[in-house]
């Protein structure tokens, strides 16, 4: 058999054969596994085999297949993915109960002491202070000498949105936490007294997982997935993002523009004048909220930019900024637990309690997870419980009956070596996104929701999301005028549009659309020595253009990880190493003929970690090229 596979004419018969054998081996493996009855009820959602087309992938045949568009449907056990992907287990940060807790009474926000597990320890002092708004040269030393630190007993009720508690035996501190208490203010009551049909706008919560596509999502949150499939939410599977990295998804999401856009609209120090829907919502009366976790890299906070006043009613940067002073465990240089909490995890339940307080008044929040997946492929699996438990609590508490719940990610896995395969390539540009709309919403407005569950099958991208939240103002009565997308002018809201549609008509480049399918080449070939040879002299060129030569040094080609050229021979994808060592990924125009010309139009990936590489210089757009002298 081994010596027959050697036969060109049957190697792909061999090669079948042995891509079988690992998934059945792989499926034998996981139903053995806590997680058995969850992966084979997923598996009975597709009918995948191998194409012949494509080997190397197992695939259903197409996710999106439309005359504009042709998405592989790749499975998510594909085995170029098995030597990357295992199941993490939840590590807590803590015991189980915490020695202070908050709770919301008529309104009011009481802190407590967990006597259970403070039991009849007379020696334990517990004290409290209110967390300001920080500066950038914030110091917890300095917060510790100057905040006004209260004691307090048994229970506490603060007038405040951050709190800060210490508590110590004797002279030693054994505890120190934070809290965020949401209750409903009372300007947002005044405000929204004003507000014209109040009663008919429906809220929007955005639940934002950071680097999880859609296929990583089905492999890390089984049981999350299929509580969202069985409660009837609706997924996009063929959502493509539109750029790099979280900062410009986000702004095609709230803006509707791209980066360069963002640079001129946005002033150089301040981003409370970007036009986000996010500040429509709140000049409507909306009550508003923000937070994220790992607050030190901000979503938002680019090239030292930053908001220079409050954006959001509820906003929790500070309380985020402070938790990093806490007693951190990191994961990949990321802040898994802050303090006794898991960081991701308080982000969570400022969503579920933000929404419970505001369940029956107009809202708009943004929560954002950084912590257990940003550049992680494998740490969201230790989350698929608790998700799946938040998602039941936001369901339980009534909230999502008069809110839409927009959970999604920005991208898939940007770095590392599975992101050089073909699958990585894929999965990188198809992050997940579920959407739950209000069974209101579903029955007054039937042609929408219709329309809406037509896009499940289209190409879609963040500029239809940012139509489709303005539209949300419209049909909620409010006295809105819709603004075209300016990146995207063809783009329309997912309520009114299901139209087959093309990358460029979604606002996506060439270089970010899964769209396209590729053939390989020989890395050894002319064609891709002279593309290689071209991409270095425009990464040269670029590094000088950006004042970077003295900084930044010259590369050489180490060797070519692969290309391909697409199935209409118009571009080449090429993933490149250099020395020093450096992952590049670019997607080139390309003219035969007697004249062969290539030309770089959407940019270049950079596939490895660089950060400490790229340390001597503060220009992002450089940063991604340089490796410091």
């Amino acid at each position: 058999m081994f010596r027959q596979c050697f036969d060109v004419s049957v190697s792909k018969i061999c090669i079948f054969v042995l891509l079988l054998g690992f998934l059945a081996l792989y499926l034998v493996y996981i139903s053995r596994s806590s997680y058995s009855d969850f992966y084979h009820k997923i598996e009975s959602e597709y009918k995948w085999h191998t194409d012949e087309s494509n080997p190397q992938l197992i695939v259903e045949r197409y996710l999106i297949e439309t005359q504009k568009c042709k998405i592989l449907d790749v499975h998510p056990f594909n085995p170029q993915v098995l030597d990357y992907f295992k199941r993490e287990k939840y590590k807590p940060c803590g015991p189980s109960e915490l020695l202070t807790y908050v709770t919301i009474d008529n309104n009011r926000a009481f802190l407590h002491l967990n006597e259970k597990i403070a039991g009849k320890n007379q020696s334990l002092t517990c004290h409290y202070a209110k967390i300001e708004q920080m500066t950038s040269n914030f110091k917890l030393k300095d917060f510790l000498n100057q905040a006004v630190f209260t004691p307090f007993e048994r229970s506490v009720y603060i007038d405040f949105d951050h709190v800060y508690v210490m508590c110590l035996l004797g002279n030693k501190v054994v505890y120190r936490n934070t809290h965020a208490p949401i209750i409903l203010r009372e300007e947002i009551i005044e405000r929204q007294q004003k507000m014209e049909k109040r009663n008919e706008a429906f809220s929007v919560l955005i639940i934002g997982i950071d680097s999880m596509s859609r296929l990583n999502f089905l492999r890390s949150f089984p049981k999350t997935h299929l509580f969202l499939k069985e409660n009837n939410w609706i997924s996009f599977k063929g959502y493509n993002k539109v750029a790099d990295n979280t900062y410009p998804n986000l702004m095609a999401l709230l803006a509707g523009i791209d980066e360069p856009t963002a640079e001129k609209k946005c002033s150089s120090r301040s981003l409370t004048d970007c036009p986000l829907v996010l500040f429509d919502y709140r000049n409507l009366g909306y009550a508003t909220a923000y937070a994220e976790d790992e607050p030190w890299m901000g979503n938002f906070i680019q090239n030292q930019r930053s908001f220079d006043k409050t954006p959001t009613d509820y906003y929790f940067r500070p309380y985020f900024r402070i938790n990093e002073k806490l007693t951190t465990r990191k994961i990949n240089g990321l802040n898994y637990c802050t303090g006794p909490e898991n960081s991701g995890e308080r982000v969570l339940n400022l969503a579920k309690n933000f929404a419970q307080a505001l369940k029956n008044r107009p809202s708009f929040g943004l929560f954002w997870v950084n912590g257990f997946t940003h550049n992680l492929l494998n740490m969201g699996s230790s989350m698929d419980l608790k998700m799946r438990d938040f998602l039941e609590k936001i369901r339980g508490s009534g909230v999502l009956q008069n809110t839409f719940v927009f959970f999604l990610s920005d991208h898939g896995l940007r770095v590392g070596s599975f992101r050089q395969t073909t699958m990585g390539w894929l999965e990188e540009r198809l992050p997940f996104i579920y959407v739950w709309v209000p069974e209101r919403f579903q029955v007054e407005f039937r042609r929408q929701y219709h329309n809406l569950k037509l896009n499940v099958n289209q190409l879609t991208s963040p500029y239809h999301l940012y139509m489709t939240l303005q539209d949300i103002l419209v049909l909620s009565k409010q006295n809105y005028k819709v603004k075209a997308s300016q990146k995207c002018p063809k783009c329309r809201s997912l309520f009114e549009s299901y139209e087959d549609r093309s990358c460029k008509e979604a606002g996506i480049d060439f270089h970010w659309c899964t769209c396209n399918t590729y053939t390989a080449v020989m890395n050894e070939s002319v064609l891709v020595q002279n593309a290689t040879d071209y991409v270095l002299k425009y990464i040269h060129r670029f590094i000088s253009e950006q004042n970077g030569d003295k900084k930044c040094v010259k590369y050489t080609i180490a060797k070519i990880i692969s290309a391909r050229i697409s199935d209409d021979h118009t571009h080449i994808l090429l993933i490149f190493e250099t020395s020093p060592k450096a992952v590049f990924e670019v997607t080139l125009l390309y003219k035969a003929g007697s004249k062969q010309t290539l030309s770089i139009k959407d940019g270049i990936s950079r596939l490895d970690r660089y950060t400490k590489h790229s340390y001597c210089t503060s220009n992002r757009l450089l940063r991604k090229f340089c490796h410091c002298r």
